[in-house]
């Protein structure tokens, strides 16, 4: 918890100073869902000014290893007009191919 709030603050100094930031996230030994609920936060708590790029995420990403995020930096008019965008391609993760997806709710 300590390390996501030094790192968000770190991106928020980078995206105020004007630079795109690139985001590895790395799933390590957390379930997927716990990538998403922190990739939803991480969005959440930068989208007053940055705007993230490269979404909807593929099943392969959130289930794969790591994968980037990439943000650039947005004016306050443009933040007032982000809307949150789909998360995951497809909307929730699930899969019958694949007994080991679980749902995920991202509400």
């Amino acid at each position: 918890e300590n390390d996501l709030e030094r790192k968000l603050n770190q991106l928020r100094g980078f995206l105020q100073s004007g630079h795109r930031c690139f985001l590895l996230v790395t799933r390590g030994r957390g379930s997927p869902r716990d990538v998403l609920q922190m990739t939803v936060r991480i969005i959440g708590e930068l989208r007053d000014i940055a705007k993230p790029l490269g979404l909807p995420l593929s099943e392969e990403q959130i289930y794969g290893r790591r994968f980037r995020l990439e943000f650039w930096p947005c004016t306050a008019e443009q933040a007032s007009d982000f809307r949150m965008p789909p998360i995951v391609q497809g909307g929730p993760l699930v899969s019958s191919e694949h007994p080991r997806h679980e749902h995920v709710d991202l509400d």
